[in-house]
């Protein structure tokens, strides 16, 4: 299981691992419970919960047996147990996936704030959700129950790493997780997104993930359609994205020791 915070490169490496045919995926089962599903704790418009998405509906989902599999990969964030390991599946390997903090904060205000798409995010708590999305020490903490009360070992990624020497982190990735490794893995078709629910389908704008979407194999920023350094841009961030870039940093470094 892979887990990440918005704008790490995750729906990219969910992709890639979405190329094997024989691989079952499963995308963001946490985060639908928590703003789609029945037990949802935020909602973000009129739409109605939908079913087959409780908590307990995940872990299930998670562990059922998949005829014809010959693994399962889910890729969701941290923040979205809402601290409850107890959802956690049983049988899994966690990995983790990093990136700058700066990098994935400006990314994410610039894709979610910037937009008029998103204008309401400021009513109904919505966000206090966001703001809390995009903490690392959810990742670390996951990071610190693995290790320590599972007594597994937690695989981390640093995605700057993966998109520089994709074949590299994905080969080393496959041995400690046990996956074997596909060729297609690096070179994947576009808009392969068939494992999404509809409802994931309509996340709140679809196009904040199109360039994954998109996407057929692993570019370093410089190579993006259109790349720019966030960090060049001129975007003013509020004093609660400047904190949560400091407070990220220092799990972003603690991790950071720990990659492949």
């Amino acid at each position: 299981m892979l887990w990440r915070l918005p704008r790490t490169r995750g729906t990219v490496f969910e992709l890639s691992m979405a190329s094997v045919p024989s691989f079952e995926i499963i995308n963001n089962p946490y985060y639908t419970a928590k703003t789609r599903g029945t037990d949802r704790q935020v909602v973000f418009d009129q739409s109605p919960p939908i079913t087959g998405y409780s908590y307990a509906e995940v872990v299930q989902r998670l562990e059922s047996d998949y005829p014809g599999k010959t693994a399962v990969f889910a890729k969701d964030n941290p923040a979205s147990l809402s601290g409850n390991m107890d959802y956690l599946p049983v049988g899994y390997t966690h990995t983790f996936l990093i990136r700058d903090p700066k990098q994935s904060i400006y990314s994410y205000y610039k894709n979610v704030y910037c937009t008029t798409k998103y204008s309401s995010l400021g009513e109904h708590g919505k966000h206090k959700y966001c703001t809390n999305s995009i903490k690392m020490e959810h990742l670390w903490d996951l990071y610190c129950y693995v290790t320590n009360t599972l007594q597994q070992e937690a695989i981390v990624i640093d995605s700057d790493d993966l998109v520089t020497s994709p074949r590299e982190i994905i080969q080393k990735y496959c041995r400690k997780t046990g996956l074997p490794f596909h060729e297609s893995m690096l070179n994947w078709k576009a808009g392969n997104t068939n494992h999404w629910c509809p409802a994931q389908l309509q996340y709140p704008d679809v196009s904040y993930y199109q360039q994954a979407i998109d996407s057929t194999t692993f570019l370093p920023p410089e190579k993006l359609p259109g790349a720019t350094s966030f960090l060049d841009e001129a975007i003013d961030l509020p004093g609660d994205f400047l904190e949560i870039i400091e407070s990220n940093q220092k799990f972003h470094d603690m991790l950071c020791t720990k990659k492949l």
